[in-house]
């Protein structure tokens, strides 16, 4: 009899370890080792690829046929023009598909022609010079003889038959290169050419 009471002491002591300890096992976690293997971790903003943005656009190469007289009929055109566009990462491309505004010969003078460009929704625009002489700039008769000061030396602008004439008007611009025959054109569509005054 006092052996089955100390087996029952036994199997209770038993049945409330189990309850006690039986519901909270403890657990052993053993780490696993790294060692010889690289982990690679890449935040969400290092995966993030930068999109490269149209910045601004140059004409780098002007047309060929950007000169004409007035009413003469002669066409202007863009072929050869050269469009290099820049991007906000530095940098920069030769682009097609690029746009232009309208010819104008109805008159003389030095014009602009707008070029512009669109890339991913951004769109910029240039401009570059064109140049319409004034239907009767070959026909001139001498008007003025004086000299004028253009990027820091004076010249002396001459008009006179079929050559270059004088500035008529000091708010007259010209060319920045020789557009016919070897003269450069004004802003009032006519012809001029440069001589260093007192020249020997």
């Amino acid at each position: 009899m006092k052996n089955y009471v100390k087996i029952l002491f036994a199997l209770a002591c038993i049945l409330m370890a189990f309850i006690v300890f039986g519901c909270n096992p403890e657990v052993t976690v053993t780490p696993i080792s790294n060692e010889g293997t690289t982990v690679s971790t890449t935040s969400s903003e290092e995966a993030t690829t930068t999109q490269r943005t149209l910045e601004s656009i140059t004409v780098t190469t002007a047309p060929t046929a950007i000169f004409c007289f007035a009413g003469s009929g002669e066409n202007l055109s863009t072929d050869g023009m050269v469009v290099t566009a820049t991007y906000n990462d530095g940098s920069s491309s030769e682009v097609a598909g690029f746009t232009t505004s309208a010819f104008d010969s109805t008159s003389g003078g030095i014009k602009a022609l707008t070029v512009s460009y669109t890339e991913d929704g951004v769109t910029k625009t240039a401009t570059t010079p064109y140049y319409v002489a004034a239907s009767d700039a070959l026909t001139q008769e001498v008007v003025d003889n004086r000299t004028t000061t253009i990027s820091g030396k004076t010249f002396q602008l001459v008009k006179f038959g079929d050559f270059p004439q004088t500035i008529a008007d000091d708010e007259i611009t010209y060319s920045e290169s020789t557009v016919y025959n070897g003269w450069y054109l004004g802003s009032d569509g006519y012809f001029y050419e440069r001589c260093t005054a007192n020249h020997t």
